[in-house]
């Protein structure tokens, strides 16, 4: 039996556009004689619709279009994802999987669990279903399940292994499984323990894109039932993929697309998901960077480069006075060398005028840090001015460190339709860029990325003036973020309790600034954004018990 994996990149609720993806997917399946034509979790309205569930239409659209994907089912059987309504009340709906055969939908599958955590909301807007039995498919007893059917492990409810107990010979899996880092050998090893537990092979097809915040890797892959991996799909990268599956259900080696480097594989993330959020959008010419010749921006323009084309990308440079003469040759140098457009646009006179009216209007003003942020402001101010006059995105480039802290000014770095990095500590910047963008040439200039990082919005100004370095910073932030680790915690770790309570501070007290901050790409297992919502007035102080509490 030859299965297809169809790794697409849909796009949600263009339910006109997906049918076109599909029915193009069917044609190539069947020129390569596939018997079992396997698409994602909701390939034809694509995942996750969210709200967009409830607005009239979207439902029935995808029922309509599932009515003319099995017509195409004559000479093979499609397994697809879609919403179906619920039988029995109106307004509630199932995350459901059709099998299709002979021009009809010979069965439709319900997913038993509904992850709600994280990115994750499904209980909001579906019911769970029912148990399933297994199917026979092309001459094959075949349990099909979707996504979080085959994360049982936490559940009361087990999906995989009562399939096998009823006969299932293999398990076909649609996913719309959002990427991380370590997200890919996490899935791998999930099913691995699946497949030995249930002593079936696993057959996994997973969508690829980006979609908002989070990123689908594809990454599809088969299993034999003793956990070894007979063929892996490439990830970041849509196309159609086919897998023999022999009668005794022992699959053979295939084709096994590597496992990337971290570096790598967390920079083509970012670079797909910026690629699709431009793509998709449909409204922008091109995109626009603030490049201040330091890692961040450079960081951020070499992955717009790479999602879009050069000649697509234009970087403003914004010099001040307290701008260094080694920043404009770093940024004009990266320019130069990826062939992005740049250009110079001084902001000093602005900035000089501001200083002045404000000489006059506060008596015995000082430099302090609101001028320092006035600087970014008018930076934020025209690089909105460019995307508003040439329909440019404006990305964003504030790292998950100073964002974490809130090292960054409102209205002013932080303006943008789409931030690149925000899911990145600066240590996992300055290494993606060494190890992977500079590995075989220098695109980004060495002295870039080996001096001290600077906002240069004073004289001789070094970010470790006002935050604690980054090594040290993202050993405290990555377990009190990510790892959800109290005061108690960290300090029990071994980290120095004045500065565990002085990060845990700035990260409390730049909750708002979050609130308000542009949408980034999710890399990580707790990225700021749709997983983690915190509330911004919060009394809670971190630690584990109720230190120097009294009545008073």
């Amino acid at each position: 039996m030859k299965i297809g994996l169809a790794q697409i990149d849909p796009k949600v609720g263009d339910i006109k556009g997906n049918t076109r993806k599909i029915l193009d997917y069917i044609d190539k399946a069947k020129k390569a004689e596939v018997d079992v034509l396997l698409f994602p979790e909701q390939a034809i309205t694509g995942y996750p619709v969210l709200d967009l569930l409830f607005v009239s239409g979207l439902v029935d659209q995808n029922l309509q279009a599932l009515d003319i994907i099995k017509d195409k089912a004559a000479d093979m059987t499609i397994i697809i994802g879609f919403i179906d309504k619920h039988e029995r009340s109106q307004g509630k709906y199932y995350n459901a999987a059709a099998i299709l055969e002979n021009k009809r939908v010979v069965k439709v599958m319900h997913k038993q669990l509904l992850p709600t955590y994280d990115v994750f909301d499904e209980s909001r807007y579906f019911c769970p279903g029912e148990p399933n039995e297994p199917i026979t498919i092309q001459g094959m007893q075949a349990g099909v399940i979707i996504c979080e059917d085959l994360w049982d492990k936490d559940y009361a409810r087990k999906v995989v292994a009562p399939l096998a107990a009823r006969g299932a010979r293999i398990i076909l899996s649609i996913n719309a499984s959002p990427y991380y880092k370590g997200k890919i050998e996490l899935r791998e090893n999930v099913a691995r323990e699946k497949a030995r537990e249930s002593g079936v092979p696993i057959v996994y097809v997973n969508m690829v894109g980006g979609q908002d915040e989070i990123t689908f890797d594809g990454s599809s892959f088969a299993m034999n039932r003793d956990g070894t991996v007979a063929f892996r799909a490439p990830p970041f990268q849509e196309g159609l993929f086919v897998v023999d599956v022999p009668a005794g259900g022992n699959l053979p080696a295939q084709q096994v697309a590597p496992l990337l480097p971290q570096p790598e594989e967390l920079f083509k993330a970012l670079a797909l998901n910026l690629k699709d959020y431009f793509q998709k959008s449909g409204v922008f010419k091109k995109i626009v960077v603030g490049l201040s010749g330091g890692i961040d921006s450079s960081f951020t323009t070499v992955v717009a480069a790479r999602a879009v084309g050069p000649d697509k990308v234009t970087c403003l440079y914004l010099p001040t006075r307290f701008n260094s003469d080694q920043s404009y040759e770093g940024a004009k140098t990266l320019c130069k060398n990826l062939g992005v457009e740049f250009a110079v646009f001084p902001i000093e006179q602005i900035f000089a005028q501001f200083e002045a009216d404000f000489a006059k209007a506060i008596p015995n003003n000082t430099f302090d840090i609101a001028d320092e942020n006035v600087q970014a402001r008018i930076r934020g101010i025209v690089l909105m001015y460019y995307s508003n006059k040439f329909n440019y995105l404006l990305v964003s480039t504030g790292n998950k460190s100073e964002i974490a802290v809130g090292f960054c000014t409102l209205y002013g770095d932080t303006c943008g339709g789409k931030n690149v990095p925000g899911d990145l500590f600066k240590t996992e910047l300055y290494t993606i860029c060494k190890e992977y963008i500079n590995k075989d040439a220098e695109i980004i200039p060495a002295h870039v990325l080996e001096r001290p990082p600077s906002p240069e919005l004073r004289k001789d100004q070094k970010t470790s003036d006002s935050i604690p370095e980054y090594p040290v910073l993202d050993k405290i932030i990555e377990p009190m973020v990510e790892g959800q680790k109290s005061i108690d915690d960290l300090i029990t770790m071994g980290f120095d309790a004045a500065l565990v309570n002085r990060v845990a501070r700035l990260v409390k007290n730049a909750e708002f600034k979050r609130a308000q901050l542009v949408q980034t790409i999710k890399v990580s297992p707790k990225a700021f954004g749709i997983g983690r919502r915190m509330p911004i007035t919060n009394g809670f102080d971190y630690s584990t018990t109720m230190h120097g509490w009294s009545k008073k």
